[in-house]
């Protein structure tokens, strides 16, 4: 894990312009897809506070994502007053073409610090309708990697979310300069209720439960991948429906040269005070310690993805830096060993 002495994140606000209200999107849409009961929707705690949902596992505060640091204090809150031993969780509301990913990084920041579980939901307008068939994939769309997504799912299980890998042969920026993709998932083929952002990294990061979901890939021109379905087990491993569960200790899968790379961000500068300027990170990488011939800006992520590597030993640190190009010292060095 890579430490940084770096800042904190704020939060914006913008209108939601969908004609349901929350009540209504929890008992008309999330809680039958989660197949919560009616009797743990709306559930009145001892003090007249009202909870949105009860699962086996958590205490549910649904909220729309601009509203995420109200949201993270009443999940806490819900969580002890329920009495029932079961952890905080914020459902944040994404209202469909909107990009509220500066709400979902803000929240997912501010709620590891206060041990909060952040799922999304993408709202739907009206009642559900069939979905139409699948056009087939344009020329240039993302293509979903799905022998690395299962194969690393085996070397991090996770009940509550997976790891979606694509890659993507047209790799044109947007007005900003970046590379940015949306990833899908839902329970049903074509309808899709969760939404992952990604900003300059291959992957999408799905906030699920076990169970099959069906996944797709859209980059910011709007051409989307195929869809493709993946099935989440009770031990946090993925694999194709329908086929055999996956070795417990799978061998690496040949050709793929990737690193992953995770760091944790600070909510101080150095002389102690808040930082609430955040612009982005830095990755340095290089074949001998302290020399670094390549680096790449990943924006706010804490977390990125080199890839296409030869077999070697690469070292690696991080930056941070702010809107006003203040730059931290770089990160403590790790190295990583590449074997073909």
């Amino acid at each position: 894990m890579i430490l940084l002495v770096a800042m904190c994140l704020s939060a914006l606000n913008a209108s939601q312009t969908l004609a349901q209200t929350e009540t209504e999107i929890v008992r008309d849409q999330i809680a039958p897809a989660l197949g919560v009961p009616p009797e743990d929707v709306e559930v009145a705690l001892w003090d007249g506070t009202r909870v949105d949902l009860i699962t086996g596992t958590h205490v549910v505060e649904v909220d729309w994502a601009e509203k995420w640091a109200e949201g993270i204090g009443q999940a806490l809150y819900y969580s002890v007053a329920c009495q029932c031993d079961k952890g905080p969780e914020l459902m944040l509301l994404l209202t469909p073409g909107v990009d509220e990913s500066r709400h979902i990084y803000r929240a997912q920041a501010a709620a590891a610090r206060a041990g909060v579980k952040v799922t999304q939901w993408i709202v739907q307008e009206g009642p559900p309708t069939p979905p139409p068939d699948p056009e087939p994939p344009a020329a240039g769309a993302p293509v979903i990697d799905v022998a690395y997504s299962v194969a690393y799912s085996a070397t991090r299980p996770r009940t509550d979310k997976f790891w979606v890998w694509f890659t993507d042969p047209d790799t044109a920026e947007d007005e900003n300069g970046e590379q940015t993709w949306n990833t899908f998932s839902g329970t049903v083929s074509g309808v899709y209720t969760n939404q992952a952002y990604t900003h300059n990294l291959n992957e999408g990061q799905l906030p699920v439960a076990p169970g099959v979901w069906f996944c797709v890939v859209e980059d910011y021109q709007g051409n989307r991948s195929a869809e493709v379905a993946f099935e989440l087990l009770a031990d946090g491993t993925l694999q194709i429906p329908g086929s055999s569960p996956p070795d417990p200790t799978p061998d690496p899968v040949p050709g793929i040269t990737k690193v992953r790379l995770e760091w944790v961000a600070p909510a101080e500068n150095a002389d102690g005070s808040a930082l609430d300027d955040l612009a982005g990170f830095r990755v340095y990488r290089g074949q001998a310690s302290g020399i670094y011939d390549h680096d790449e800006t990943v924006g706010p992520a804490t977390i990125t993805l080199d890839q296409d590597l030869e077999p070697g030993t690469y070292y690696f640190c991080v930056e941070a830096f702010d809107f006003f190009g203040n730059r931290s010292p770089c990160s403590e060095e790790i190295n990583h060993v590449v074997i073909q």
